[in-house]
């Protein structure tokens, strides 16, 4: 590798001297990693990253908890040959041996967090959750990533003064050797590297769960689909494929959207925005712990209550527990939406098939328009004839809300049996939410992410049950 320089802006800055090298421990935020990224990759790391369990643990962390992710990860270990102070907290980073400089250790942190950037920058989940290795993501990195990709993260980032909780900061160490140390630097890059280990991330639902957050919700599901939901990281479930609690948290909010409507849920909480259930599983889990929060406030002394107190209180209310019991019968709703839908659709006299990012399941036609993969549904395993975006059908998920009313201090269905209600009506339901689909090439992202979507379907279904 070429003499190379980078400039980096490391915050909260620290020094530590020794006699042969000197460490700048501080933190950088994405931007500064992608800067990273481009200069020296995982050469310097003697592994090579994969996507994991691991790199799935620190998405989470950087989705639900930005914050917290300075806090909970172990970060990056960088040697440089040489390090220069600037101004403004940056340091000029000088770089001659790929073999033993660049990113000693925080190979799962840089894969994961590059991931998490690209998806930022603007490429979809569809893409970026195809790659598997390190080297397929340097190779699609190199390929889309421009000057003006740095805009890009840092509008996506926010500004870290007006809202601190959204921005994401990961830990670094950056060695490089005093004058006397040079001659040694090799030997003690190649000590240092060996002796690093992996890093891990806590998720924030992981850390929800163990104060008892979600307790009173899983007394209440079905023990089918409770059994499938991995509420720890690393958790096995025995199941193929294991549902996140992300999902089945984001889903507890539409009884809790009813409470919303009557004005019944703490003032302090932030309005539920239904489009959230597609665009931000994230905002979802924010907006429940908060509620946990809320309905779990300190005592005078300010004593934060324990989790036994937590599953005590919420289940002493009638209203709220009649709410998460739903949620008992909510998974068993989405997975009939995601068989019937584009039966629904083909009634139209349009195929659903042609729509964007649609695929039906044939093991005998050919085409990127075709799978030869069964397609099950999330919660039940149920046979589907497609794969399709869930943008399509998440804001009839989210309005089955409207099938909800309080009635004697409780959470009640508007009807009977709400299966069969929707089995007899989906046709109709759907009438105008088609056309609208329609009118708008059937793009699912522009779908999912329509206020309209939500709302013309919660009218349907206002005028059928007046």
């Amino acid at each position: 590798m070429k003499n190379k320089n980078l400039v980096l802006k490391v915050d909260n800055q620290s020094v530590q001297h020794t006699r042969y090298l000197n460490k700048i421990i501080g933190t950088i935020d994405l931007k500064n990693l992608a800067k990273l990224i481009n200069a020296v990759g995982l050469e310097a790391n003697p592994r090579k990253s994969k996507v994991c369990n691991t790199t799935d643990q620190i998405r989470d962390t950087l989705e639900y908890n930005p914050a917290m992710f300075k806090y909970s990860s172990k970060g990056l270990l960088v040697s440089s040959s040489e390090c220069h102070k600037l101004e403004r907290g940056r340091l000029n980073l000088t770089y001659n041996n790929e073999s033993i400089e660049g990113i000693l250790d925080g190979g799962h942190n840089t894969l994961a967090c590059g991931l998490s950037i690209l998806e930022m920058i603007g490429f979809s989940d569809n893409k970026v959750s195809k790659i598997k290795k390190w080297d397929e993501f340097i190779g699609f990195w190199k390929e889309v990533f421009t000057e003006k990709s740095f805009e890009k993260i840092d509008q996506a980032q926010g500004d870290p003064e007006k809202d601190p909780e959204a921005f994401a900061q990961l830990p670094i160490e950056i060695i490089y050797p005093t004058e006397e140390g040079y001659d040694r630097f090799e030997e003690n890059i190649y000590f240092i590297s060996a002796a690093r280990n992996n890093n891990t991330a806590l998720s924030v639902t992981t850390r929800s769960n163990h104060k008892h957050y979600y307790d009173a919700l899983k007394k209440v599901l079905d023990e089918y689909v409770s059994n499938k939901i991995t509420w720890k990281d690393n958790e096995e479930t025995g199941h193929k494929q294991p549902i996140k609690s992300q999902e089945i948290i984001a889903l507890s909010l539409i009884p809790l959207m009813t409470l919303q409507k009557e004005g019944l849920l703490p003032e302090k909480l932030e309005k539920i925005n239904p489009v959230s259930l597609y665009s931000s599983k994230g905002k979802c889990v924010q907006i429940f712990d908060n509620f946990i929060k809320l309905m779990n406030p300190a005592n005078e002394e300010g004593r934060e209550p324990t989790g036994d107190e937590i599953t005590q209180n919420l289940e002493s209310n009638e209203l709220i527990m009649s709410a998460f019991e739903k949620m008992f019968v909510i998974p068993e709703l989405e997975d009939f939406i995601v068989v019937n839908f584009p039966k629904a659709y083909n009634k139209t006299g349009k195929k659903f098939g042609k729509c964007p990012k649609v695929q039906r399941y044939s093991l005998t036609e050919k085409g990127p328009e075709f799978t030869n993969r069964k397609q099950k549904t999330q919660y039940y395993g149920n046979s589907s004839e497609y794969k399709y975006p869930k943008g399509f059908y998440t804001p009839i998920v989210a309005s089955l809300s409207a099938l909800m009313h309080v009635k004697n201090n409780r959470v009640e269905w508007r009807v009977s049996d709400p299966k069969a209600f929707l089995e007899d009506n989906l046709d109709s339901i759907l009438s105008s939410y088609l056309k609208f689909m329609s009118s708008h090439n059937a793009d699912p992202q522009v779908i999912g992410k329509s206020a309209y979507s939500y709302e013309v379907i919660e009218e349907a279904i206002n005028k059928l049950l007046q």
